[in-house]
């Protein structure tokens, strides 16, 4: 299960299980796997790595123990630990696995192996940021596809269409001869000719590839990466495939469903699932506005816009509890509230801050989700904790705009963003994108004076 991804200049998130069951008398073994994942990977599209942290990966972990006689004992990482590469060749979210299994340690994870030619861990200082419970829900598998259509459009390459676009990866079962290289590519749609579309994927390769170990069957599933996809390649099987060869993980953030919308028009059910399935594509750690390019940001205009419709098909609660303090994290001490969330450290990335940052209609959901986070659970607790981080927004606002009017610091002024008539040109002044960003902040004043009074602060309610 792995951690979310906050702003890690701010905090790090760590995960708590209960392994009772798991210890036995004697000796015991404790290990884990690392991944590239938010911290080390691909994020955003400037194809550099370690947009959230650095490059390099560590683990902390504590084990406590409670022994009959009430006696505590903690078990914790240190400079005694040994390491090894594994199997795990390259792992990243957005460009794919690749896993060797002949590099396998069978039992390395039990008590019983002997780690003679592992290395010693290096000893990493401590962070210096808080260290914070996960507050949102684990990223999971919640269920399953069976390929809807298996095709061999040329020899030796087959392609699965899972009949629904998912966000997830592949669970791959095949026997093949020890170092088979078995390739599986993924995509959202088929080229005229049959072959794999990927194109808008851009710098994304969303390519796993296995290795096998032995002769017999094998199953393989990818650690570290997920993919946005509808339609499988897969290549390197030097046999027709098992017909259970692919099957598809869907892994969402496991928020839990509340809410299900059915009706007589097959069209308009339809258009119900779609939505439910970008709320489950997209919910993964962030409110992403995409799974499958080179990107996986929390856009701000995006959350906001869909906020309230994913209210009614899952409890998010603590998800958005969670991603709100992503929001804050990322807001500048002047008051700006980002485009994305969490931020990243992106030096002269378009969507950075100063003057690229606080674009109307997408910085404005550091107001709009609180509002509707109280509208929707009656819980204000949320909109207590950040109620000076969304004053400071509109002061900012009204210091440079004495007018009354959004003229000034739009910053990717993004505007009625693929509306196709609208002005889409980043940073550019019109009436119409003047017009939008003041209504926005006009509704954001509205939406905050009813907060006010909720909280019973009257004089920032008639303020405002």
């Amino acid at each position: 299960m792995r951690p979310s991804g906050p702003d890690y200049d701010q905090r790090i998130h760590n995960r708590t299980y209960d392994v009772t069951e798991l210890l036995q008398s004697g000796r015991n073994c404790l290990g884990a796997t690392l991944g590239d994942g938010w911290w080390t990977g691909y994020v955003g599209w400037q194809e550099v790595r370690g947009r959230h942290g650095s490059l390099e990966n560590s683990l902390m972990l504590q084990l406590e123990i409670e022994l009959a006689g009430g006696q505590r004992m903690t078990i914790g990482t240190n400079g005694g630990w040994s390491c090894d590469t594994g199997p795990i060749i390259q792992s990243d979210f957005q460009m794919g696995e690749t896993y060797d299994a002949r590099r396998e340690s069978p039992g390395w994870d039990a008590p019983a192996f002997e780690a003679r030619e592992w290395l010693s861990a290096r000893e990493e200082s401590a962070p210096s940021v808080k260290l914070v419970a996960q507050r949102a829900e684990p990223v999971r598998v919640i269920e399953t596809l069976t390929p809807a259509l298996h095709t061999e459009i040329a020899p030796g390459v087959h392609i699965y269409d899972i009949g629904q676009n998912v966000t997830g990866w592949v669970r791959l079962k095949v026997a093949a001869p020890a170092g088979t290289r078995i390739q599986l590519r993924h995509g959202e749609r088929l080229s005229a000719d049959g072959t794999l579309y990927t194109e808008n994927f851009r710098r994304a390769k969303a390519t796993d590839v296995y290795i096998c170990r032995r002769e017999g069957e094998e199953t393989f599933e990818p650690h570290f990466t997920f993919h946005g996809f509808q339609y499988v390649e897969l290549t390197g099987l030097p046999w027709t495939p098992w017909p259970d060869a692919v099957t598809a993980c869907v892994i969402p953030s496991a928020t839990p469903p509340v809410g299900r919308f059915e009706c007589l028009h097959e069209g308009v059910n339809r258009l119900w699932l779609n939505g439910l399935w970008s709320q489950k594509d997209n919910f993964l750690s962030v409110p992403t506005d995409c799974p499958q390019r080179d990107e996986r940001l929390g856009w701000m205009g995006d959350a906001q816009v869909f906020f309230r419709t994913s209210t009614c098909n899952m409890d998010v609660a603590a998800f958005f509890t969670k991603w709100m303090i992503d929001v804050e994290d990322a807001q500048t001490p002047e008051g700006v509230f980002p485009d994305v969330a969490p931020r990243l450290r992106e030096d002269s990335n378009f969507v950075g801050l100063g003057n690229l940052a606080g674009g109307a209609g997408w910085a404005d959901a550091g107001i709009i989700i609180h509002n509707t986070f109280w509208r929707v659970y009656g819980d204000r607790r949320m909109v207590e904790r950040h109620w000076d981080a969304m004053v400071k927004w509109l002061d900012w606002i009204e210091l440079h705009n004495p007018d009354g009017l959004r003229l000034n610091l739009l910053a990717n002024n993004y505007g009625d963003w693929l509306c196709m008539p609208a002005d889409t040109s980043f940073g550019t002044h019109s009436p119409m994108k003047n017009l939008f960003a003041t209504a926005y902040w006009a509704d954001d004043a509205a939406k905050m004076a009813r907060l006010a009074r909720e909280l019973g602060r009257e004089e920032e309610a008639t303020r405002f």
